[in-house]
């Protein structure tokens, strides 16, 4: 009976806060590998300026701040990290949005050259048979 209550509340939580600036800056950190600068999270998701919403995530224990990095001009940016609570919450709306992580992407775009090349290397193969067929047809 806990576990569906537990559900229930989780599914709520995943309702409540899709589509938000908490769930830009929960599928920014899961894009970028778990962790990243809440200036850049601001930029990339359109998350309106100031910390409020990294500190309610913070309260609801989905994510915890990490510590300060260089972010450019601005000076320093406070880094933050998914919780395990946090990359669940994360998982589920990739799941429901369809969204794929920065590794995703560059393991597909890595499938994709190779496909390329390979293709690319039939191409070029076709083309010498085309040549020598060409060449014979001179011949004649």
């Amino acid at each position: 009976m806990a576990s569906a209550a537990k559900s229930g509340t989780f599914d709520q939580l995943i309702e409540r806060i899709e589509g938000t600036p908490r769930a830009r800056i929960i599928n920014g950190l899961r894009f970028y590998g778990g962790e990243h600068n809440a200036k850049e999270l601001r930029r990339d998701g359109d998350i309106p300026s100031g910390i409020y919403h990294f500190e309610e995530l913070e309260k609801k224990g989905l994510i915890e701040k990490t510590g300060e990095e260089f972010a450019g001009r601005g000076g320093t940016s406070a880094t933050y990290r998914l919780t395990n609570r946090g990359q669940k919450i994360a998982d589920e709306l990739a799941d429901s949005s369809g969204r794929v992580t920065a590794a995703e992407l560059e393991e597909e775009v890595e499938e994709l050259q190779n496909e390329l090349e390979r293709l690319g290397k039939l191409y070029n193969q076709l083309a010498d048979h085309v040549e020598k067929i060409d060449e014979r047809t001179l011949d004649e």
